[in-house]
């Protein structure tokens, strides 16, 4: 039974409010998606072929493709009518170093998309929503928790314990899914080794890719 001094209590109580540490860690829950979400547009920028600047030209057809292989297309069509054999040499030469570039472009892009784009779009689908969800499911809980206490606040003597034990029920529910919440933004420091290791792989695929090109270059370059 409720004793009628903690009843006094509950009528001068307020509502239940979230500590202002959980409210810090919940909003930088909303910047990392924030921030995420542009880093994945911003790579998609550099890695996506973009179809307003694809060339067509009469030379090899009305098809699009992309700037590197119409290069290549009209190097090698162009030496087809040089009379220098070394300038018609270094043309081959160097349509066929774009080639590899462009294989190498192709190859660092894969890369991002499988390590750095997918576990990124993962992490915003599976750890961001999940905790915006469980988020929700606290301010449900804590909605339902303060309804049942300002019941509670209101009662006659009559149903005062049926009250107290529903206020009781619907507060053990609320802080059971605290408890979730709490377990979900514990992981958040995980969460941040994730994007780390996504983007530590974007570092290394455009190292890998820009040594190729370095690479490519050189040898060109030391036969002419």
């Amino acid at each position: 039974m409720l004793p009628h001094s903690l009843k006094h209590l509950l009528k001068s109580s307020k509502t239940t409010e979230y500590q202002e540490q959980f409210n810090k860690q919940f909003e930088q829950v909303f910047h990392f998606e924030r921030c995420l979400k542009q880093i994945v547009k911003s790579i998609r920028r550099f890695t996506d072929p973009n179809p307003s600047f694809t060339m067509v030209s009469s030379l090899i057809g009305e098809n699009k493709i992309s700037d590197a292989e119409l290069f290549s297309e009209c190097l090698l069509k162009m030496k087809q009518n040089c009379i220098n054999t070394s300038s018609e040499k270094f043309l081959t030469c160097v349509a066929m170093a774009e080639v590899k570039i462009e294989a190498a472009r192709t190859l660092r892009n894969q890369q991002i998309h499988s390590f750095s784009i997918d576990p990124l779009n993962k992490i915003l689908a599976e750890k961001i929503e999940e905790v915006k969800k469980e988020k929700i499911k606290l301010d449900r809980a804590r909605a339902e928790y303060d309804l049942a206490l300002e019941k509670l606040k209101a009662a006659s003597e009559k149903n005062l314990d049926q009250l107290y034990n529903i206020m009781e029920e619907k507060k053990n529910a609320f802080e059971a899914q605290a408890h979730v919440m709490a377990q979900w933004m514990d992981s958040m420091p995980d969460v941040e080794q994730m994007i780390a290791k996504s983007i530590q792989q974007l570092c290394s695929s455009n190292y890998q890719y820009h040594k190729s090109v370095i690479q490519i270059l050189n040898d060109l370059l030391k036969e002419h």
